[in-house]
C-alpha cells in the first residue's frame, strides 16, 4: 500500500491519513479557494456532506472490484480477502455482553491498513465533479462559485454526481447532515436538491460554522 502512496495514486484533494496532509491543510486548502474566489467579486457555494457510518458501511466487494483497478492482484489481493472476511464482533459492557455477529463489510478501525483501504475505495470520488472539492478522509466539501444561474445548474451538477456515486459504490449520504453554505453579500442563495431532487438541501441558518476548530464567517474571516 505504500508504494500507492509513493507513486502518487491517491487523489491530490485527499488529506485525511496522507504523510504531510491534515486538517490545517485541507482547511487552508479550502479557504485559499474560496478567498480567491470571493475577493474576485464572485459569491461562492459550499456543500458539505455526510456519510453514514462511512468506515461501516464499505462493501468488501466493492472495494475488491477498486483494489483491481489500483492494480493490485494475486496473491496481495487475496491477502487482503482473507484479512477482510470472517470478522466478528460483539459488545461488551461491564459484566454484560452481547453474542458475536458477523461483519459483513466496512474497514477495520485501528488497523494501520483500515485506513488505506478506505481511501482506495474513496478515491475516484473527485473525479466526479466539475467545481473544486476537498476531502479529509471521508469528509468532503464541494466549492463552487456562483456568478450566474448556468453557475448553480453546475453545481447542482455536481451534487447529482455525488448521490449517483453514493448509489453505484453503496456508500449512503446522511442528508439531514448535508448542508449548503452560502458566501458573499451579492449571493442569490440558490436552492439544491439531493436525494434524487427530493430532498431539498438545509442552509447553515447562522453566519458561522465552527469547522476544525476555526470559526468561518461569512465574510471570510478567520478568529
Amino acid at each position: 500500500m505504500q508504494n500507492l502512496i509513493k507513486n502518487n495514486l491517491f487523489s491530490k484533494k485527499q488529506h485525511g491519513f496522507m504523510k504531510s496532509k491534515s486538517c490545517t491543510t485541507n482547511l487552508l486548502e479550502y479557504l485559499d479557494i474560496l478567498t480567491d474566489t470571493f475577493h474576485n467579486g464572485i459569491p461562492v457555494d459550499v456543500l458539505y456532506t455526510d456519510f453514514k457510518k462511512a468506515f461501516d458501511s464499505v462493501s468488501h466487494k466493492k472495494l475488491l472490484s477498486k483494489l483491481l483497478t489500483f492494480g493490485i492482484s494475486g496473491k496481495l489481493l487475496t491477502w487482503i480477502v482473507y484479512f477482510l472476511a470472517n470478522r466478528k464482533q460483539r459488545v461488551v459492557l461491564g459484566e454484560s455482553v452481547t453474542d458475536w455477529v458477523d461483519v459483513l463489510s466496512g474497514v477495520p478501525q485501528g488497523s494501520v491498513l483500515g485506513p488505506l483501504l478506505f481511501l482506495v475505495f474513496i478515491n475516484d470520488l473527485p473525479e466526479n465533479f466539475v467545481n473544486e472539492c476537498r476531502l479529509y478522509a471521508d469528509g468532503n466539501k464541494i466549492i463552487a462559485p456562483i456568478s450566474s444561474q448556468n453557475d448553480s445548474q453546475l453545481f447542482q451538477n455536481d451534487i447529482n454526481k455525488l448521490d449517483e456515486w453514493s448509489t453505484k459504490w453503496k456508500l449512503g449520504l446522511n442528508f439531514e447532515k448535508c448542508k449548503i453554505m452560502h458566501f458573499g453579500s451579492n449571493n442569490n442563495e440558490y436552492s439544491y436538491f439531493m436525494n434524487n431532487n427530493n430532498t431539498l438541501m438545509v442552509k447553515y441558518i447562522m453566519s458561522f460554522q465552527l469547522k476544525h476548530g476555526v470559526r468561518i464567517i461569512q465574510k471570510i474571516l478567520i478568529n
